[in-house]
Parts: C-alpha cells; sequence; structure tokens
C-alpha cells in the first residue's frame, strides 16, 4: 500500500494526546526524520516535560487551534473512551476555519479494538483508520526522570521498531497507516474489524499475562526465601533469555515455538511438574496458571514428530492427578 495521492509523501501531521503512545509515536516520527508538527497535552505541566523531549518544531499545544485544520494527518492517542469526544473537537475546528476544511484530512487513532468510525465527523469529509502498535510502551516522561532525556527517547523508538502494527479503514486511511507503521520501523498487516477483539486478547496474553506470570513466579520465590533484590531480576533477566531462545528458534525457516520451549513438559519430566504443581498448592491463582499453560506446552510438544508416548502420557497424568489434589 501506498499513501493516498492527495497525500504528500511526508504529510503534515497533529497528534491529540501525548501519553505512552502518543508521546512514543512523536519520538518515533522525530528518529525517522518526519517530526510531526503539533502535539495536544492537555496537562501544562506535562507539557513542559514532553515540549523539552521534542524538538522546537514541534508545536507542543494544550488544546486544537485553527492551525489544525491545515495538517495532512491527525493521530489520535487518546483512551478510547475519549476518542469521540476528541475527535468532535476536533471537527468544531475544522467547521470553524471553514467547510470543506479537512476533506483530504486522514484521521487515524491507535486503538486496538475501537473501529475506525468511533472518530466520526460529521461532515464525513475525512478519511478514517486505524494503526495499532503490538508494543508495550512505557513513559517517556517518567523514563526521563529516572534515567534521563536520551535514554527516554531512545526507549520510545525503540519500543515501537520492529513492532506489527494492525491497521484498518477506507483505502485512503489504510495507505497512511502503513506509511506511518513504516516511518516508526515496523510492519503493517490488516486485521478484519470483526476480528479485532480476538488481535487484542492474542496482544494481551503475551503483554500482560506476562507480567501476571511474573509477579506469580516473583510470590513463588519469595516464599522459598530467595531475597527480592534477587528475585526481580533475576526473573527478568529468565524471561529474556526464554524469549531470546524463542526469537533465535523461530529465525530458522523450519522452527517453531516448541523448539526454543525448555523445561519439565519439553523434557517430559513428570516428576519435577509434579513437584511443581505441590508447590503451588496453597497459591490457587498460580496452581492454575501452571497447569493450564503446562497443558497447553504439552499440545505443543505432543504434536512434535518421535516423542515418546510414555513421556507424553506421564506428562499428562501429572497435569491430571496434581489437578484433582489441589481442586
Amino acid at each position: 500500500m501506498t499513501l493516498p495521492a492527495t497525500t504528500p509523501q511526508t504529510p503534515s501531521l497533529g497528534i491529540v494526546g501525548a501519553g505512552r503512545a502518543g508521546l512514543a509515536v512523536a519520538l518515533g516520527l522525530v528518529a525517522a526524520g518526519a517530526p510531526p508538527a503539533r502535539i495536544v497535552v492537555r496537562d501544562p505541566q506535562r507539557a513542559a516535560a514532553i515540549a523539552a523531549l521534542l524538538p522546537s518544531s514541534v508545536a507542543v499545544d494544550t488544546d486544537t487551534s485553527p492551525l489544525w485544520a491545515q495538517l495532512d494527518v491527525v493521530v489520535f492517542a487518546t483512551p478510547d473512551r475519549a476518542l469521540a469526544a476528541a475527535a468532535s473537537a476536533l471537527a468544531s475546528v475544522y467547521a470553524a476555519v471553514a467547510a470543506d476544511s479537512g476533506a483530504n484530512v486522514t484521521w487515524l487513532h491507535l486503538s486496538g479494538v475501537t473501529p475506525p468510525a468511533a472518530l466520526h465527523c460529521p461532515d464525513g469529509a475525512h478519511h478514517l483508520g486505524s494503526c495499532h502498535p503490538l508494543a508495550a510502551i512505557s513513559d517517556a516522561v517518567a523514563l526521563t526522570q529516572a534515567h534521563g532525556a536520551d535514554v527516554a527517547a531512545q526507549e520510545a523508538v525503540d519500543a515501537l521498531r520492529g513492532a506489527c502494527f494492525a491497521v484498518a479503514g477506507d483505502e485512503c486511511a489504510l495507505g497512511v497507516a502503513v506509511w506511518l507503521a513504516g516511518r516508526l520501523g515496523g510492519a503493517a498487516v490488516e486485521v478484519p474489524l470483526d476480528d479485532r477483539h480476538a488481535w487484542h486478547a492474542a496482544a494481551a496474553l503475551v503483554a500482560n499475562d506476562l507480567v501476571a506470570l511474573l509477579a506469580l513466579a516473583e510470590r513463588l520465590a519469595l516464599r522459598a526465601g530467595a531475597p527480592l533484590a534477587a528475585v526481580r531480576p533475576g526473573l527478568l533477566h529468565l524471561a529474556r533469555s526464554s524469549l531470546r531462545s524463542v526469537e533465535l528458534a523461530t529465525a530458522s525457516p523450519t522452527g517453531g515455538l516448541v523448539d526454543g520451549l525448555t523445561g519439565a513438559v519439553a523434557r517430559g519430566d513428570a516428576a519435577t511438574l509434579s513437584q511443581h504443581l505441590r508447590a503451588l498448592a496453597s497459591d490457587p491463582l498460580g496452581a492454575a496458571a501452571h497447569r493450564t499453560l503446562s497443558a497447553v506446552l504439552l499440545e505443543m510438544v505432543r504434536a512434535q514428530p518421535g516423542r515418546d508416548p510414555a513421556l507424553i502420557a506421564a506428562i499428562e497424568r501429572a497435569i491430571a492427578t496434581e489437578t484433582s489434589k489441589i481442586d
């Protein structure tokens, strides 16, 4: 997909909202040599902090003004519940300038599940779309306070670089969304609106549920007597190295997720799995998570050719036996 003919190859772009995602998009575009023209930050104190992170060419506004009617693209980076109100406010700006202003403007939002129609404009002239990054984004303002502006900016850029962006919208909006994803160093994939909740749930499993698993693991390790100062960085290192193992395994054309798997299920070690589940007997949430995910891993392992059926059966019995004891 390419940009629609009515849109310049480097469109003038504004961002409404400067939370984690909006600020990361702004910093990513700056790094790509296509900085946004304007960004709206409602909180004056945060606006000052954001202005310090962005080049002086980026206008940091506390509200939309008639100057926003001159932009080719507007990216809405507000919470889902605020999208309609933000779009309505900007539509009023266009209406106050001229009846036909914004006829070729593209509006995108960054939501994973909300349809582009949430950006409804009364005159119906705008191209509407969405561009949802599959990325866990930290707040660059908070990172600046802890680690400095250079680190904060780089973390924001890196979070989006290599990300998969789910895009949707009319033909013109899709072209702009693909351009935006590419400028930020990511790749775009068109996800039908009817399947967006499945897409977003998939993202939540990796981004949100992983944090829950770390919390359960941290609680268990602390119960074993390990100090928090060692437990937290140790588990984070383990998570990173596990993901790296999977990344390397799947880099091969024939590699799959299971090829990067380690641990009891991968080895067919039913005794160790049983011990894990017994250790979790006093933690119902942890036990339920471990046995459910072990069952998922077992299905992956079972599908591999050459696996010993006896070891597969032993893992099945371990999950079933310890589940009945816990329940």
